[in-house]
């Protein structure tokens, strides 16, 4: 129609992919984006003709969604996430889509295309799942962190079958999170956009838009979320973990593992040092030696002198951990600790 091919789909010539979305929302009164997509970590408005809305995991002539080449370009224009002619305002309650994603489609946890969504973790999948060209495979990671084994692909990370993870798929599997803060419980599920979102939108306190549009702070979290060794405690150093976790209790012999203020305070080792906030696969790691996101920075912490490296759940609400960190040796007949 109008002589358009099938990849402009009706955009003014000169046009991005987002120009038309951006045209009101860029400068909107209400909840404008224009800030939130020129922060450091962002997802950009794309370049014309990187988007096509024929693009899938299956749709034969198609660009691939997921990617399955690593050199192919990234992109996340507006529409990867919105419908325009379907969103609404509505709300939802995690992890169900809501009305602003409406009649998007998405990637569920077996890998198989949904549409629409029903999730919003199955819109991230999209491209936070099995794509081959994310850029951490080839930079190294976002962040100065680094895992035994790098664990990229988010949706075995939230799989049922993952050794532990956030609660973005499904409930905590034993229910028992001492020191959430109301009205999560340990049979809450979360959103990926409770962390990653604009550190000026309204789960922050400010008036910009809500999602994940851009922010401030690495790697676009809506709150500030350090990882460097001899990190000072405090709570604007972990905000993000403290939006959830109550600090008084977290800090306290409440905590389901007491130490946390001999670490975080008295050594300064920062939460990165030994969980990984996502979770960690089955492909990476087992229920034993990863139980409660425990993933170890190898920046920070070293094997033992016997060359072991690990966490290792004993029981019920009982551990012990073999490695150097910060000089000491930690072995299984020293360490055992209660949480």
């Amino acid at each position: 129609s109008h002589g358009a091919d099938r990849r402009t789909r009706l955009l003014p010539a000169a046009a991005t992919d987002d120009a038309p979305c951006l045209a009101c929302h860029a400068n909107a009164t209400a909840r404008p984006l224009a800030q939130d997509l020129l922060k450091p970590w962002a997802h950009p408005s794309s370049p014309r003709g990187l988007h096509d809305a024929g693009e899938g995991p299956f749709t034969p002539g198609a660009p691939r969604l997921p990617e399955n080449a690593p050199g192919t370009p990234r992109h996340a224009t507006c529409v990867d996430c919105h419908d325009p002619h379907l969103a609404t305002s509505a709300a939802a309650t995690a992890p169900f889509a809501g009305g602003p994603l409406a009649g998007v489609w998405g990637i569920d946890l077996d890998g198989q295309k949904v549409a629409p969504a029903r999730y919003e973790y199955e819109i991230c999948l999209k491209c936070h799942g099995d794509s081959a060209n994310k850029p951490q495979a080839t930079l190294g990671g976002s962040t100065s962190v680094r895992r035994p084994r790098p664990d990229l692909n988010l949706r075995l990370v939230f799989a049922p079958t993952a050794a532990s993870s956030h609660p973005v798929a499904a409930a905590s599997r034993n229910g028992q999170v001492p020191g959430l803060k109301a009205p999560y419980t340990g049979a809450s599920q979360i959103y990926c956009s409770d962390c990653h979102a604009s550190d000026a939108g309204p789960g922050a306190g400010g008036s910009g838009a809500r999602g994940p549009h851009g922010s401030a702070y690495q790697p676009l979290l809506e709150r500030r979320y350090l990882t460097s060794d001899r990190t000072p405690e405090g709570p604007e150093a972990y905000a993000l973990c403290y939006k959830c976790h109550d600090r008084d209790v977290l800090l306290s012999d409440r905590s389901g593992f007491p130490a946390h203020r001999r670490h975080l305070v008295d050594q300064a080792a920062p939460c990165s040092a030994c969980h990984d906030a996502h979770g960690v696969s089955a492909e990476a790691g087992t229920a034993i030696n990863n139980a409660h996101l425990v993933a170890f920075d190898t920046t920070i912490v070293q094997p033992a002198p016997s060359g072991d490296l690990r966490y290792e759940a004993v029981g019920p609400r009982h551990g012990s951990c073999t490695l150097t960190c910060h000089g000491t040796v930690h072995a299984p007949a020293a360490k055992v600790f209660s949480y």
